[in-house]
């Protein structure tokens, strides 16, 4: 073999080689894309499921309030029979609204009972909610009305009496077509096929047909997630289908999964040509030299061309994100003005309603004077709110609006603990106060230091069982101040600790009905953080939740 042809033939194989290297690389970029576009396609289609279902459970929570449950029974009045008609015109996505008492009797509908009794009472479900008391929610099998004349999916929430029994369910009929529109919506790559799928493996709807098309798929699905508990999102290949990726995603709020597939060997066309003509090169002579230099240079000029798009979308992606900021900018200088214009009508609506209750325009009847202390109650609630929500916003347009000044650290927590006195003690709940003697004392905002210590013992005591015990204590170092409040509550969800400190969220997100708007930890989180402290929320290994304020720059003083 002479030296000109051994050069040729090394030269050959260091470019084949060297191709097989980029080829690897381009396989494992673009599988690595169809990853995270499974991933995305799997999240946009949980976020359009839960809009879809967050409307309907909305009206469950509508029909439930309106019910009271007395000595074991149900009573219906026509606040609920209100309540089930606006949710059935208020929802295109419901096709029927029924409650039933613990025995499943229908006791009210907002469609003809004929036709839709058992079918769409669903005792399966009914059996999960009485059995478990921590669900609140529950979906049923699809099924097909002929008085609905559609396909539904029943989806139902526990009515339970004051000492947590199951008392009854009420349920409506979300339309099957809904959800798989849900499903099917952003959705550009018609590869993608998302399910939906209840937490017990049951297949409920599919962006692509009928139920029961992908039930396979499904349970395939299912079995792997459950391998990967507890993680939110998963990726990976499909047990005996190696060529299809999934991605899920487990949403919280919802008994639910929603799960997207793709077919792994969907690769652009340029590789596999590429790839051929690395093979080739193997056995080429110089000509074939020529033709794979050929070859790499158009992958070159490609993988330029994808580089061009990349910096196009960055560039892109950037002047969204800078607009997204003006409008979080903006939406939160509106909530600003809007909540403190709310206040002028709100207050006169109160006084007035308060003074006409007290007699000041002359005499009424009882029955009107408890219906104005019911505005006036529901107006103190509303008004709560809407400080609430203007202290967010302020917060959010300047954090450094504080009023810093030399503050007594242990009056402070005096004054939280008085003011959380009247709500512990209409749950039997004792408030321990553990200080040290000497005075303390720390350049802050007291009354927003305040807020927050009234909110930690407000949530401790509400959070509470009754005759339970909530200890207050404060402690001081070198370092500053800690508050820590303890209670002997249900703690919090450990998937929801991370997001516990954001804007309306809330420690059990699948609650019944969730009291305030949820705002107080996210404030407190903002009020300490202005302060240069922290707020930090942990879940006790004897039970309950354990809250701990750290505020710099405090340390004892001599008495």
């Amino acid at each position: 073999m002479s030296l000109r042809t051994f050069l040729r033939l090394g030269a050959t194989l260091v470019l084949a080689f060297g191709t097989a290297w980029v080829l690897a690389a381009e396989f494992r970029e673009a599988t690595g894309q169809l990853r995270q576009s499974t991933t995305l396609a799997a999240f946009q289609a949980n976020r359009n499921v839960h809009l879809t279902l967050e409307s309907a459970r909305a009206h469950l929570d509508l029909v439930a309030d309106n019910i009271e449950v007395a000595d074991d029974m149900l009573r219906i009045d026509a606040a609920t029979d209100r309540a089930i008609d606006r949710a059935m015109a208020r929802n295109a996505a419901i096709r029927g609204v029924m409650v039933q008492d613990a025995d499943g009797t229908i006791v009210a509908a907002g469609a003809p009972r004929i036709g839709i009794g058992q079918s769409f009472a669903a005792y399966d479900f009914f059996k999960a909610l009485r059995a478990d008391p921590g669900l609140a929610y529950s979906f049923g099998a699809p099924f097909r009305s002929r008085i609905l004349q559609t396909t539904v999916i029943p989806f139902a929430r526990a009515i339970r009496d004051e000492d947590g029994r199951f008392a009854g369910a009420v349920a409506v009929g979300v339309r099957l077509e809904a959800l798989q529109a849900a499903l099917a919506a952003d959705n550009a790559d018609p590869e993608l096929r998302a399910f939906l799928f209840r937490n017990d493996g049951r297949l409920l709807a599919a962006a692509d047909g009928e139920p029961g098309a992908d039930a396979q798929i499904a349970r395939d699905i299912w079995a792997q997630r459950r391998m990967q508990a507890p993680a939110s999102y998963g990726a990976g290949d499909l047990a005996g289908a190696p060529a299809r990726i999934v991605a899920w995603y487990a949403d919280a709020g919802f008994p639910l999964t929603v799960a997207t597939t793709a077919q792994r060997d969907r690769l652009p066309p340029a590789i596999r040509l590429t790839m051929l003509a690395a093979l080739l090169a193997f056995g080429a002579s110089t000509g074939l030299i020529w033709t794979t230099a050929y070859l790499a240079d158009r992958e070159i000029r490609r993988v330029t061309a994808v580089s061009a798009e990349l910096a196009i979308a960055r560039d892109a992606a950037q002047h969204a994100r800078a607009v997204a900021e003006q409008a979080a900018h903006a939406k939160t200088l509106l909530l600003a003005r809007f909540s403190h214009e709310f206040r002028t009508p709100l207050n006169a609506v109160i006084g007035f309603a308060d003074m006409t209750r007290l007699g000041y325009g002359g005499a009424i009847p009882e029955r009107a004077r408890e219906n104005l202390a019911i505005i006036h109650r529901a107006g103190d609630q509303l008004h709560r709110m809407i400080g609430t929500l203007l202290d967010l916003s302020r917060l959010e347009l300047d954090d450094a609006a504080l009023a810093k000044e030399s503050s007594d650290l242990k009056q402070i927590l005096r004054d939280a603990v008085d003011m959380a006195t009247a709500d512990a003690a209409a749950k039997s709940v004792e408030i321990e106060l553990h200080m040290p003697s000497e005075p303390c004392r720390a350049d802050c905002d007291r009354s927003r230091v305040l807020q927050v210590l009234v909110n930690l013992l407000s949530n401790a005591v509400r959070n509470g069982p009754h005759r339970s015990v909530v200890a207050a204590t404060l402690q001081m170092n070198e370092d500053g101040a800690g508050f820590r409040v303890l209670d002997q509550g249900p703690g919090i969800a450990p998937d929801r600790l991370k997001t516990i400190f954001e804007p309306f969220g809330a420690a059990h997100p699948d609650a019944v009905r969730p009291t305030g708007v949820g705002l107080g930890l996210a404030i407190s989180a903002q009020i300490m953080a202005a302060h240069g402290g922290s707020l930090t929320l942990e879940n006790r290994r004897e039970g309950g939740l354990c809250a701990t304020a750290i505020l710099p720059g405090g340390a004892p003083l001599a008495a």
